[in-house]
């Protein structure tokens, strides 16, 4: 039944309608990219056409430590597609229990001959080669090259986050990445 209002709120109130600036689009992918619930926090910048991912965590003995940060071209990244819903542009998980325990993730692919950059922790594992990232003195995080990767929310309001996101990511990247005529 949620998700039957959720997609009938959405039909009726399409948010390309309510975000036409490049302003508003910016606005709306980064509020939508912030996102906090149990030791994390996420947020999301948009520089041009260039998109910087963070999640910070709470790691015990070392308090708030970037955890992860992904930077890429958004001509370089495509959206996957639900395939259960057509047309979504991200995957939502209902907790059975409580919307507290709901989840969202974005999915991204790159075209190929590209990839986005990924700057992990060095408390993280690594199965790639990597090369030191210049952040503090050089010795606390990597960068990996990635083509696929995705940005996970979880919580209340989720799926209204990756709405506004993905609508908001496709519109901008049409409207104001992509070379034309």
């Amino acid at each position: 039944m949620r998700l039957l209002l959720l997609a009938l709120f959405a039909s009726l109130f399409p948010l390309p309608l309510l975000a036409d600036t490049r302003a508003d689009l910016i606005a709306q992918m980064e509020t939508s990219g912030k996102h906090a619930f149990d030791d994390e926090n996420h947020s999301v910048k948009v520089e041009g056409c260039t998109i910087i991912t963070e999640r910070w965590k709470n790691v015990p003995d070392h308090g708030w430590v970037l955890w992860t940060s992904l930077t890429f071209a958004m001509m370089d990244a495509v959206l996957d597609e639900d395939r259960n819903v057509p047309g979504q542009r991200f995957f939502y998980v209902p907790a059975k229990d409580a919307p507290k325990n709901d989840l969202m993730f974005i999915s991204f692919k790159t075209r190929e001959g590209t990839t986005a950059r990924h700057e992990k922790s060095v408390m993280r594992k690594s199965r790639k080669e990597t090369r030191p990232s210049p952040r503090n003195d050089g010795t606390t995080h990597f960068y990996e090259e990635q083509v696929s990767f995705f940005i996970l929310f979880k919580g209340e309001g989720v799926y209204e986050k990756g709405f506004g996101f993905t609508t908001a990511y496709r519109q901008y990247k049409q409207d104001y990445c992509t070379f034309t005529g």
